[in-house]
């Protein structure tokens, strides 16, 4: 008997152990391709500034589309889940109802600019959290998060008067589930950054709370 909860308590173990390492490797191809997507985005947006051309725009929004539908399948949390489900909605309509880049640029160009935050994001993960460069990386992230997701979102793609409502005015006027789809997409992607900038404001005053009591003591 004694024997047999012995091997069943290792197979237990095992089992552990091999989901943990099936879990870590998720986590870094998942990292690995967010990454890779938020450095496209940045000198997406590089070139856009420089050359005022939304050719780079128009092949990153539909690489963000891919990844945001193969990894609605690996994401376990449900914000993960409705964020790629309203990129997926966002693209889908733009690609769907054959939107003029000349009319959205600067829309798709404030979409893109959002994944820019994630760099810091995936450094968080490899950096030293005893370095400095932890805490550098980790201010860089807050700043850039807000600035991106919450100021510029606000007022290039969400506000009343964006272009949110004046390209569904254009193009889907009569189409009320294709108009819904994507005003829909873009609120909830807003409040969506502002429920994780909420997050991370907790997280850094924990933190400066915490340094501060061992600095009392």
């Amino acid at each position: 008997m004694n024997k047999k909860s012995t091997y069943v308590n290792n197979g237990d173990n095992f089992n552990i152990i091999v989901k943990n390492n099936n879990t870590s490797a998720i986590v870094h191809y998942h990292n690995l391709a967010l990454f890779t997507v938020s450095c496209l985005s940045l000198l997406g947006c590089i070139h856009y500034k420089i050359t005022n051309s939304s050719i780079s725009l128009y092949y990153l929004i539909q690489i963000i589309w891919v990844y945001a539908f193969v990894d609605l399948f690996n994401a376990h949390k449900t914000d993960a889940k409705i964020h790629h489900t309203c990129v997926l909605g966002l693209v889908s309509y733009i690609n769907y109802f054959g939107i003029d880049y000349k009319d959205i640029h600067f829309l798709v160009y404030s979409f893109i600019q959002t994944e820019i935050s994630s760099i810091s994001l995936v450094l968080t993960y490899y950096i030293n959290k005893k370095s400095v460069y932890y805490y550098v990386n980790a201010i860089v992230l807050y700043i850039l998060f807000f600035k991106f997701r919450i100021y510029d979102f606000y007022y290039n793609i969400v506000r009343y008067d964006s272009i949110l409502y004046t390209t569904t005015n254009k193009y889907t006027p009569d189409n009320f589930v294709g108009s819904s789809i994507f005003i829909v997409s873009g609120n909830v992607l807003y409040i969506l950054n502002v429920y994780w900038f909420i997050l991370l404001s907790k997280l850094f005053y924990k933190k400066i709370m915490t340094n501060k009591s061992n600095e009392d003591v």
